[in-house]
This record gives structure tokens, C-alpha cells and sequence, in this order.
């Protein structure tokens, strides 16, 4: 998956997938924390707010058993994820080191692989999720350490969710 290349994961960072069900790109995460055993402390918290999807989550990973000891599965709202340090410094600072935010979308982007959304697809799904996208990045900004990165992304081509959401966090 493209977002979790652009993070350049090394084994000891820590790292929150916000979104995370089905789990693609939580795997993705947990074999580059695994590169090099040698290195244990790093490990990624994968959240889904929906029981039924962080179930599927949790089933993806298990198959990957001999890393799982690297992760937290979490369900929480993304837009309101709370902070996972005791320490001061690192509630102002953030705690993490990378985090993916693959946010919630119209999904006009699997059109072509999911035919039967055509059906419930309508122009304004978009304009309903803008402001959660907004909400959920802006969580994300504030959990990430001084010098971390996050990736930003959805599987729509809608500007709304996509550039109009970027350009929403960068007057913020």
C-alpha cells in the first residue's frame, strides 16, 4: 500500500493506524517493525471504531502470529483518539512516531471494483464526510511527535475529501 511506504517505518518506532480495518496496511506496518529483530521496542496501535471491522482486523493479523506481539488493537473515534502516554511532554508533543490515516470516504474510488456502490453512491457522501476527515487528520497531526510523519489518504478521487481536506490542514 502506497501511504505506509511514504512513512519509512524502522523497527522501534511507534506507529497508530487510525483507521484501520481491514488491515492491509497494518500489516504492512508490523512486517517493516519487524525488519530487524534486534530491535524490539517498536509497535503499532491499529484502530477501527467499528467492533465488526476491528474483528476483521484482529483475524488479519493474528495470521501474521509470530509479529503480533507488536500490536494493540484499539476502538475508539479516530476524531477523538486519546493520548496514550502518561507523561506530560509527550501529551503536548505527541507519542508517535508515524501514523496512517486512511480516513472514511465516499469510496468512488472502488467503483469499478464494487459494482453494487454504484447504487448507493450519491454526490453528497463527500460533502458529509469532509469535515470528520478534517477532524480525525487534525487528531493525528496532534499524536505525532516533533519530526513524524503522517499520510494522509482515502480510495476517492473527490477533491472535497482529498485536496480540499489537505489545504484545510495546512491553513490550520
Amino acid at each position: 500500500m502506497i501511504p505506509v511506504s511514504f512513512l519509512d517505518i524502522q523497527p522501534g518506532h511507534y506507529v497508530l493506524d487510525m483507521c484501520a480495518s481491514p488491515g492491509s496496511k497494518t500489516s504492512q506496518v508490523l512486517d517493516q517493525l519487524s525488519s530487524d529483530p534486534s530491535i524490539p521496542n517498536g509497535f503499532v496501535v491499529a484502530n477501527d471504531v467499528d467492533p465488526k471491522r476491528g474483528y476483521i482486523l484482529v483475524r488479519r493479523c493474528v495470521a501474521m502470529s509470530s509479529v503480533c506481539d507488536k500490536l494493540l488493537v484499539t476502538q475508539h473515534k479516530a476524531q477523538k483518539f486519546p493520548y496514550t502516554s502518561s507523561t506530560a511532554e509527550e501529551t503536548t508533543r505527541g507519542c508517535y512516531d508515524r501514523i496512517v490515516c486512511d480516513v472514511p470516504c465516499c469510496g468512488d474510488g472502488t467503483l469499478r471494483k464494487s459494482p453494487d456502490m454504484w447504487r448507493r453512491w450519491h454526490p453528497g457522501f463527500a460533502i458529509g464526510l469532509h469535515t470528520l476527515q478534517i477532524q480525525i487528520a487534525m487528531r493525528g497531526l496532534s499524536l505525532l511527535k516533533v519530526g513524524g510523519i503522517l499520510t494522509y489518504s482515502t480510495c476517492t478521487f473527490n477533491p472535497i475529501e482529498d485536496e480540499a481536506v489537505v489545504a484545510a490542514l495546512l491553513r490550520k
